[in-house]
């Protein structure tokens, strides 16, 4: 439950920012700042006195990156469960029979 609360969280933060990506390159000395729509469009340059904008591009990158990440942690979990699920639940019940055994032992020493 906490990671899909992460996960939504960070969507939800993502949707309020700036439509398109943020990449820089480097022009000699110089960076240039730019906005990519993404849908095959030229880049847009960002002036140096547009540096919020950047910033929100650029803090976009990092919270879709961060996304990325718990997606990917979020498939892997579902890939382990699927796999192993039913191991578990033999384990979990074979431990709460053997804890049920060791109870009912002590209650009849208890006598």
């Amino acid at each position: 439950h906490k990671l899909m609360k992460e996960i939504k969280e960070l969507e939800q933060e993502i949707s309020t920012l700036p439509e398109g990506d943020f990449y820089c390159t480097r022009n000699r000395r110089w960076y240039k700042w730019f906005q990519s729509p993404g849908n095959g469009e030229m880049p847009n340059y960002i002036p140096k006195s547009n540096r919020d904008f950047a910033e929100q591009l650029a803090y976009k990158k990092y919270l879709k990156l961060q996304l990325e990440e718990l997606l990917q942690e979020k498939e892997a979990i579902e890939s382990y469960f699927a796999k192993y699920s039913n191991e578990i639940s033999e384990v979990i019940t074979s431990h709460n029979q053997q804890k049920n055994k060791r109870t009912y032992e002590m209650d009849e020493r208890a006598i």
